[in-house]
């Protein structure tokens, strides 16, 4: 597999800073991971839309507890936003049922977290592709 490019743009949504980190090109991953993993993470914002220090501590822990499962090859963070009382984690996986056991066990040591989770299979990353084509990208 080729090195993976990812690309940080910004923006604003009702005012507020939004920070976007997406893999340019994922041509090479869409066959290895056709399922799309999407995590939300509302939060209260502070004035700047982004969120408390405790909320974004909590978040980066989390995102970085999920690293694990990128590390396995199991799947891989395409997209995230963050900003405007959101945080996202857009996933590609290979097995969506593997994937969603491997988060509860990792998780299992930390706390609850506010989360809300879909799932879509055979996406054929169509949701990364219009995102890119929102930004201009494509």
């Amino acid at each position: 597999m080729n090195k993976i490019k990812y690309q940080v743009l910004e923006g604003s949504q009702n005012g507020n800073p939004v920070t976007y980190r997406l893999i340019l090109d994922p041509l090479n991953l869409k066959e290895l991971y056709p399922h799309r993993i999407s995590i939300f993470w509302k939060y209260e914002p502070r004035e700047s839309g982004l969120a408390s220090q405790q909320t974004n501590n909590d978040q980066n822990t989390f995102e970085d507890v999920l690293d694990e499962i990128e590390k396995t090859g199991l799947g891989i963070v395409a997209l995230v936003v963050f900003g405007d009382g959101r945080k996202e984690w857009h996933w590609y996986t290979k097995d969506v049922t593997e994937w969603f056991e491997r988060m509860n066990v990792i998780l299992k040591e930390y706390p609850a977290y506010p989360l809300q989770i879909e799932h879509n299979t055979n996406d054929d990353w169509a949701y990364h592709l219009a995102f890119k084509e929102w930004t201009g990208l494509v």
